[in-house]
């Protein structure tokens, strides 16, 4: 009987040890003066940056578990008017493991008018409301979410997701196996996809697009660029055409529902296997229509489809 007491009380006292070491979180709270770029490299936990119109001052909490050692795991350094920020968690302490249960994160807020670089392994990384010449996220299995930036955005993820809306300026994005979701931007986007889905609508300028065994869907397109694609299926609703508008790839679909006059643009499409089409005009080897138009929309695919229709 005593036996099965001193078990009880060794397994209250041991949970009672979690209970208190999950809720004796440490916080830490830090402020920069004059800095003009932050660059900030994340790892495993939710990172955001949210830019203040008329705040001068780099605001940061952090809430990094009750075991984490803050003075190893979350670093600064400051050089001139650029501050980095670097947190790596120490996944070998057992403890350290247990606190990853609890909820984690970097927040920060400052300038809207800054320089930022940001990087994420697997956790989510948040931005909103910044401007600047240009922005830099990356991201390795996490997420990123970005939002009202003035500027041009580049964004690359692997086996990731990326949303991304309210974008004044051009942007690049580069997705592995995962997936893309761009909404509302004033400029060019141009877009890269290996083995994700990409959807983009809401692009004022040009989209220029490659894509390799993946599917990607666009609406709302001032006017398509460069299409090329290796083995997928590209689709495009209500998009214009123009002088650089060209569709290559090698197997798969390009299926286009444009806006634009089909009788403004010569057109010289071919196809190895498979179907090109022009408005109502369909053939299995290519069409070669002569409009008297100063440009000439071109299109080849080794096996596949080419449609291009009102």
């Amino acid at each position: 009987m005593k036996n099965h007491y001193k078990f009880i009380s060794a397994a209250f006292l041991f949970f009672a040890g979690i209970s208190i070491s999950v809720q004796a979180q440490q916080i830490i709270n830090k402020t920069f003066d004059h800095i003009n770029e932050l660059n900030i490299e994340g790892g495993s936990i939710e990172v955001s940056y949210e830019g203040i119109d008329n705040q001068k001052e780099i605001k940061l909490t952090a809430s990094l578990g009750a075991n984490e050692q803050a003075d190893k795991d979350l670093i600064f350094v400051t050089i001139g008017n650029t501050l980095k920020i670097s947190y790596q968690s120490n996944s070998n302490n057992w403890n350290n493991n247990n606190s990853n249960k609890t909820k984690r994160y970097i927040r920060i807020t400052g300038p809207s008018e800054i320089v930022l670089k940001a990087s994420n392994s697997s956790g989510i990384l948040k931005v909103k409301n910044i401007h600047s010449a240009q922005t830099i996220l990356k991201a390795s299995s996490g997420i990123i979410e970005v939002e009202n930036i003035n500027g041009n955005l580049h964004l690359s993820a692997s086996s990731g997701q990326i949303k991304a809306k309210d974008i004044q300026g051009d942007v690049k994005a580069n997705i592995s196996s995962g997936q893309l979701e761009i909404d509302k931007v004033n400029g060019n986007l141009e877009l890269k996809s290996t083995s994700g889905m990409a959807k983009a609508k809401n692009i004022s300028s040009q989209l220029q697009a490659s894509l390799t065994s993946g599917s990607v869907s666009v609406e709302n397109i001032g006017s398509l660029g460069n299409i090329e694609l290796s083995s997928g299926h590209f689709k495009a609703k209500n998009a214009g055409l123009g002088a650089n508008s060209s569709f290559r790839g090698s197997s798969g679909a390009i299926v286009i529902h444009t806006s634009s006059d089909l009788n403004a643009y010569n057109y010289e499409l071919s196809v190895g296997s498979g179907m090109v089409r022009v408005g109502n005009q369909s053939n299995s080897e290519g069409i070669l229509i002569n409009n008297q138009a100063a440009s000439t929309i071109s299109g080849k695919i080794g096996s596949g489809m080419i449609s291009i229709t009102q």
